[in-house]
């Protein structure tokens, strides 16, 4: 049988494994984060995705920022064995709708800059028949996203 390989074990793991978890791995505008961490912040973020029920294979779209999240988000996303599909924060809500419903995502990770495009996004993707159910955006107390859909702060992960 192959042995399974994980990319956020091989890039973050390893380096806390081997004893260089005091390093710096992640400088970003906002803060800074050492190996162990980010290890940590992923293995939050990844138990918050499954507990949204995130399985291996499924895509999560992500309109964000480049900051601590962004990576954070794609990482723990990898770790579960989903599909991280980070987004262009130029698309607009119908741009960002299509891609929302037909990558099958039902989760959409977003910044709070992007806020009211996330809103739109999911309305539009939801009438096209897409599949999202919950929304995680930074730094926001979301709202205004409509019934069905679960909406959270990412500090709530």
């Amino acid at each position: 049988m192959a042995e399974l390989f994980n990319a956020t074990d091989y890039l973050v793991g390893r380096r806390v494994a081997a004893g260089d978890g005091d390093r710096e791995a992640v400088r970003a505008p906002s803060r800074s984060l050492t190996y162990a961490e980010l290890d940590a912040e992923i293995g939050r973020v990844a138990a918050g995705l499954a507990a949204l029920g995130v399985q291996p294979e499924q895509r999560v779209v992500m309109c964000m920022v480049d900051e601590v999240e962004l990576f954070t988000g794609i990482l723990a996303t990898m770790r579960l064995g989903a599909v991280a599909v980070p987004v262009s924060t130029m698309l607009r809500g119908p741009e960002l709708a299509v891609l929302v419903a037909d990558s099958r995502s039902r989760l959409l990770l977003c910044s709070a800059e992007f806020a009211d495009t996330a809103r739109t996004a999911v309305a539009s993707a939801l009438e096209r028949g897409g599949d999202v159910g919950e929304v995680v955006i930074t730094g926001e107390e979301p709202s205004g996203f409509g019934p069905g859909v679960g909406v959270r702060t990412w500090a709530d992960m």
